[in-house]
């Protein structure tokens, strides 16, 4: 099922309670992602604040600032799709992880406040497949390139691909597949 409210989710998949909190998490993490966006100038790679704590660890030497820019725009763009009217599609990696980090700091939030948070069926209803969940075993590193990877049909998890779109019907913000540094030059590619 699409993202988006002109396709109403069944209140068996998102109770009220739940998806308030989702649009809760959304604000929250959109402008904490902001204000980390604004430091990681002066941060190491790796060290870009709460961002960090959503993403698969394995990669931390390569969250930079360009990085960190285009993940917040995947982050708002994902929050967006989520609530939009007409249907709409997750468009690549990084817009999956972008909407894992919404849910779980939904549950996070349901949790502090006593509640059970249970965001099962809306997963179901929302993601096309759970493979960005393999980013965050490391044991698992590179499935997406072996035999079993292929029979399951997996997407490219690599790193350089976690902003391109998952094919040619889906279509990435221009921000997040085309960003550039501060000073209008393009990113070096890793050699």
């Amino acid at each position: 099922m699409p993202l988006g409210t002109k396709n109403k989710y069944p209140r068996w998949a998102l109770p009220k309670d739940h998806e308030q909190m989702l649009k809760v998490a959304i604000v929250l993490l959109t402008d904490s992602f902001y204000d980390d966006v604004r430091k990681f100038r002066k941060a190491k790679a790796g060290e870009i604040g709460r961002m960090i704590s959503y993403l698969p660890p394995r990669y931390r030497l390569q969250y930079d600032e360009v990085f960190a820019k285009k993940f917040h725009v995947c982050l708002t763009v994902a929050g967006w799709k989520m609530f939009a009217d007409g249907a709409q599609y997750l468009s690549c990696l990084a817009e999956e992880l972008a909407v894992s980090a919404i849910l779980r700091c939904a549950e996070t939030l349901m949790e502090v406040q006593g509640k059970e948070p249970n965001y099962h069926d809306f997963k179901g209803c929302i993601l096309e497949d759970a493979d960005f969940e393999w980013l965050f075993d490391d044991s698992a590193d590179g499935i997406d390139q072996t035999n079993l990877g292929e029979a399951m049909g997996m997407a490219s998890l690599s790193f350089s691909d976690w902003f391109k779109p998952f094919n040619k019907h889906r279509h990435v913000h221009t921000l997040a597949e085309k960003l550039v540094k501060g000073d209008g030059t393009e990113p070096k590619k890793p050699s």
